[in-house]
């Protein structure tokens, strides 16, 4: 399912985004509304804008937003960062002072290659202080990192590893037919030209 199509598919159906959350989050979810695919953001029209693969919220008021990138572009940590804030900037109306009163937000990114090479299948992500190792900053803000060739799996719960290894198998059976059809198609042409080249 890192193909952008069949993901954005397969995503608009509100029990694939529950089960794939429950999945990588270890726990229940129970989904607000129906999720959005391609849901398009941007803090003003001078500004970049952004396409969210998925946007979905729970009841709970947590706002998850899951991207499925088949490519290194060696920057999805800012980019990440990126999603973050322009998500965060459209949480409060204008004139609400109570920064409490922000959203828990998720993201996360499934990717097909070890962004960070310590081998994991998850990486999480939250601001702690330097000084103090144990010490949450607490803003309710959370990046996580899949790696379908994460080589721990004691760190993570099977299912987790069935998913991601679905969605790399899915992504290169894709491209196996493709090959296959682009060398039927080939062969069709120069079985075309040899049979009329005789009239």
């Amino acid at each position: 399912m890192l193909d952008k199509f069949l993901f954005d598919e397969a995503m608009d159906d509100p029990e694939n985004v529950k089960t794939m959350l429950d999945i990588i989050l270890n726990k229940k979810t129970n989904l607000k509304h129906p999720p959005q695919t391609e849901k398009e953001q941007r803090t003003s029209t001078d500004n970049r804008q952004i396409r969210l693969d998925v946007y979905a919220m729970d009841e709970d008021d947590v706002i998850y937003e899951v991207e499925a990138q088949k490519e290194n572009t060696h920057n999805l940590p800012k980019r990440s960062r990126l999603y973050q804030g322009i998500i965060d900037s459209k949480l409060l109306p204008p004139g609400v002072i109570d920064f409490n009163l922000l959203n828990e937000v998720l993201i996360v990114m499934i990717t097909p290659f070890d962004l960070f090479g310590h081998g994991l299948y998850r990486y999480t992500f939250q601001m702690r202080c330097e000084e103090v190792p144990e010490l949450e900053l607490g803003d309710d803000a959370t990046r996580i990192f899949l790696n379908s060739h994460g080589k721990h799996p004691e760190l993570v719960s099977q299912e987790l590893i069935e998913l991601l290894l679905h969605n790399m198998y899915q992504h290169e059976y894709i491209l196996f037919q493709c090959f296959h059809l682009c060398l039927l198609y080939k062969y069709l042409i120069l079985l075309h030209h040899q049979l009329y080249s005789k009239f």
